[in-house]
């Protein structure tokens, strides 16, 4: 699945406040870490854990820093997500 261009410009409209961006990219990096951690030294059960290492992060960055309602909770949660990933990657080679 391929992320519109339409609904990410949305998704970024919804995430303007660096420190929310910043949580954002916490919270994913320390899922690649927790899941990695996961399949070295941890029983794959773990897995279903791994939202509960994004999200707080994500959501605490909306109720705090921008006082709105997470993408998790849209009508499309997947295409949110992917538009997480795609904003995430912006964020670390520098384009926003």
């Amino acid at each position: 699945m391929v992320i519109d261009e339409d609904y990410y410009q949305f998704y970024l409209s919804k995430h303007q406040n660096k420190y929310n961006r910043y949580l954002h990219l916490f919270g994913n990096i320390m899922t690649v870490v927790f899941v990695i951690t996961v399949f070295c030294c941890l029983s794959l059960w773990w897995l279903l854990l791994s939202p509960f290492v994004v999200y707080p992060f994500a959501i605490s960055g909306h109720y705090i820093f921008k006082d709105s309602k997470p993408a998790l909770f849209s009508s499309n949660p997947l295409k949110a997500k992917l538009a997480d990933i795609k904003m995430c990657y912006e964020i670390i080679i520098g384009k926003l």
